[in-house]
């Protein structure tokens, strides 16, 4: 069953952007919604994983809890919808607002805060850090090996500016699985060459392919990029 975002979920993300009357009660009923759900939020394998880590740090938290979801969800929500940048904001709820009702996946503001949430919540947890951060934290290595050390590891280690920019890479790539739908996903990942058998997969046409290409990238932009203007 296809979940639809109505004018009431986006009421309620408007009073709470904008700190209205009433913001607790909106804040409270948007994440008991079926849209902030933990399913609804997390990939299964990664809340696999985060129930793990988490266990393994011996935290005394239970986070398949509904009472520990809530108080989880309701800060990482309140942060998300108040500190976007506002041309994002805006730009994300105009479009949105226009194709009432939508369907959630193919709503850039929904899928945009599902990404911002499951950011801040791992945060919250993992002192600071998304899973991807946690689990790949950088290894303490010595200043210079010993000159009679022989150990092969200094030779297939890559340098720190490497390290780096392959951290970065994965880390948007993470973020970015989160913000787009399934079909998205496929299309800014293919090959080049197999725009035929998207269009023909999803019962379009090559051209339009490439137009869903060219919106995703530039509405990804937006959201990476700080050239953009305020």
């Amino acid at each position: 069953m296809k979940k639809l975002l109505d004018i009431r979920f986006f009421e309620l993300v408007r009073i709470i952007r904008n700190n209205s009357p009433g913001m607790e009660d909106a804040l409270y009923e948007l994440v008991d919604s079926v849209h902030f759900t933990q399913q609804s939020i997390f990939h299964s394998n990664h809340w696999a994983k985060l129930v793990m880590i988490v266990d393994n740090k011996m935290t005394g938290i239970r986070l398949n809890s509904k009472e520990t979801w809530y108080e989880l969800a309701t800060p990482a929500l309140y942060m998300s919808i108040r500190e976007m940048k506002e041309s994002t904001f805006e730009g994300l709820y105009d479009e949105d607002f226009r194709q009432l009702p939508i369907d959630r996946e193919f709503s850039g503001l929904y899928r945009l805060l599902r990404n911002l949430v499951a950011n801040e919540i791992q945060k919250d947890l993992l002192d600071g850090n998304t899973i991807y951060e946690y689990t790949h934290r950088e290894v303490e290595w010595p200043e210079s090996p010993d000159e009679d050390d022989d150990n092969p590891a200094y030779d297939v280690f890559p340098d720190k500016d490497s390290i780096e920019d392959i951290a970065m890479d994965n880390l948007v790539l993470e973020q970015v699985r989160y913000m787009v739908s399934e079909m998205e996903w496929e299309i800014i990942t293919a090959e080049h060459g197999d725009g035929p058998a998207l269009a023909e997969k999803y019962d379009t046409t090559e051209g339009n392919i490439h137009q869903i290409k060219f919106r995703v990238i530039n509405r990804l932009q937006e959201v990476f990029c700080n050239e953009q203007p305020a």
